[in-house]
């Protein structure tokens, strides 16, 4: 089955059998969970290597479930912290590229009846397609169409960034604790919050490391940063007899 011709295309499957999979990753632009970088660590362990693949996963999780809090933080702070290099993120791009093909042959499996394409770009004029039969016929008699969509100037143009960051909710945090401490500059102490008083979260959200917020929730927090405030308790002091 042929594709529209270009440049850095990801290495068709079309003369693959499609195998119906229990669960398809799709690779995340936020780079390895905590657990995933933990995992990483102890599997250059000589012992963790002579382990059986399937057993690994067992290996694995039980000693992340037998891990210390201090060691656990560690790992959350190495992800929240983790910055995807750009090798990283094309052979993420790509991936994810070939399980959508897969995807397409999925789908038509289970409906003979489907039919459609999928067009991407991350580069000026340089297109990947894959789609259907039908679809792949679609894309080769309308190419002109693709290629003036993948070459727009106005495709293109630079867009603002609007998603908040995990860095941004902690320089936020730590920003309102240094207020509160009367200071320039503090880091708030997540695990050890008992005299932090924190007030304007949206509802249904509590004070917590920024790592263990989804982007969801990071958004919520950000739209609301105007109305958060941070207060300190003063420690208590004994009274003498």
């Amino acid at each position: 089955m042929d594709q529209l011709p270009v440049s850095n295309r990801p290495p068709s499957t079309s003369s693959e059998q499609p195998q119906p999979a229990k669960r398809m990753r799709i690779d995340s632009p936020t780079g390895p969970s905590a657990y995933n970088l933990y995992c990483r660590d102890i599997s250059q362990e000589a012992g963790v290597k002579a382990i059986p693949r399937k057993q690994k996963f067992k290996e694995f999780a039980a000693r992340w479930s037998a891990l210390g809090e201090e060691e656990r933080e560690e790992y959350f702070d190495k992800a929240a912290a983790y910055n995807l290099s750009e090798e990283e993120k094309d052979r993420q791009w790509r991936a994810n590229f070939r399980k959508m093909m897969r995807l397409i042959n999925y789908q038509k499996e289970l409906k003979p009846s489907t039919e459609g394409f999928v067009v991407l770009s991350n580069t000026p004029g340089v297109e990947y397609c894959y789609g259907t039969d039908a679809g792949k016929k679609y894309l080769e008699e309308h190419s002109q169409f693709v290629r003036e969509f993948v070459s727009s100037p106005a495709l293109w143009a630079p867009q603002q960034e609007t998603k908040p960051t995990i860095s941004q909710i902690r320089g936020l945090f730590n920003s309102l604790y240094a207020a509160a401490l009367g200071v320039d500059k503090a880091k708030m102490p997540y695990k050890c919050l008992e005299s932090i008083n924190v007030t304007g979260l949206p509802d249904g959200l509590v004070i917590r490391d920024p790592a263990r917020y989804g982007s969801t929730q990071l958004k919520r927090i950000w739209e609301a940063k105007d109305q958060i405030s941070v207060t300190v308790a003063e420690p208590e002091t004994e009274t003498e007899h």
